[in-house]
């Protein structure tokens, strides 16, 4: 006879675990667009929120002819989880991964 699946995953049941991926996300997200203003007033390198190249990822970046900072910092994000590897285009991993990486000055970071 078969057994049951469990109904709870380390002590929390599969809701309880979803949401808390989606909290981590929404942090990640938070703290990429946090690090992005926050390298932009610090870098004149960083272009300003609609100067950015297309993303091929993105056919709507594309169809404008420019990211948004949305679409940059969702980048971000998954260089920040490990996922750069699935950014298609070579240029945006790379500077996905640059933004990630940068560093910024002790008195301007956050715990955020």
């Amino acid at each position: 006879m078969i057994s049951p699946l469990p109904r709870k995953l380390s002590g929390r049941t599969p809701v309880q675990v979803r949401r808390d991926l989606r909290l981590e996300v929404q942090a990640c997200l938070f703290a990429c667009r946090l690090k992005l203003s926050i390298l932009r007033v610090h870098f004149d390198c960083i272009p300003g929120p609609r100067e950015w190249p297309a993303i091929p990822d993105f056919p709507k970046s594309v169809a404008r002819g420019h990211a948004l900072d949305s679409e940059v910092v969702q980048l971000m994000a998954l260089a920040a989880a490990g996922y750069a590897d699935q950014i298609s285009d070579p240029l945006w991993r790379q500077r996905a991964l640059d933004l990630y990486k940068r560093e910024v000055a002790t008195s301007e970071r956050t715990t955020a």
